[in-house]
């Protein structure tokens, strides 16, 4: 089971739609399998944040929510992007420390990180309807990111963490 995943995480075009259905979820049982997943994840930029699970009680997804909703200035810049572009990034990063980590140790850290990055992805996939990717913050050094979409209860839930790009 665990080579077929790795063949799954390795491919380099990976979509949010080429991977197994998981089951489905009640909207409390996906954010604590979420949370649970997102656990020693890291989004690396010029510094690393964690994966943290975000949920607002609104059907509504669009930039300007976005900046209401995080307490942004409402002219703050906001690239919308398709959510297989977040898990693309998270795919090569931890390929990228695969292929250059020097210890078994390390190495078997992040297969197991990419592994979990496979499984959230399909899980929220699986669970989410209309996710997407925010970029809120455009050329400023701190960057937030979200990918959200719509729960079986049509609230918005998803991921958040910070890019540090100077």
């Amino acid at each position: 089971m665990f080579s077929i995943l790795l063949s799954i995480v390795f491919t380099d075009k990976m979509s949010l739609t080429d991977s197994f259905q998981p089951e489905r979820f009640s909207e409390q049982q996906l954010s604590e399998k979420i949370k649970k997943l997102t656990e020693g994840i890291l989004w690396s930029s010029e510094s690393d944040y964690p994966l943290e699970v975000v949920f607002w009680e609104t059907s509504t997804i669009s930039p300007e929510k976005l900046l209401e909703l995080t307490n942004q200035l409402p002219d703050t810049v906001v690239a919308v992007q398709q959510g297989d572009k977040f898990f693309a990034k998270l795919f090569r990063q931890y390929k990228h420390y695969i292929s250059e980590s020097s210890d078994e140790e390390s190495e078997k850290e992040y297969k197991s990180c990419l592994v979990k990055c496979q499984k959230l992805a399909d899980l929220l996939k699986a669970n989410l309807t209309d996710i997407q990717y925010f970029d809120v913050g455009g050329n400023q050094p701190k960057i937030y990111l979200y990918l959200i979409g719509k729960s079986p209860s049509s609230n918005i839930l998803g991921l958040s963490t910070i890019g540090i790009y100077t």
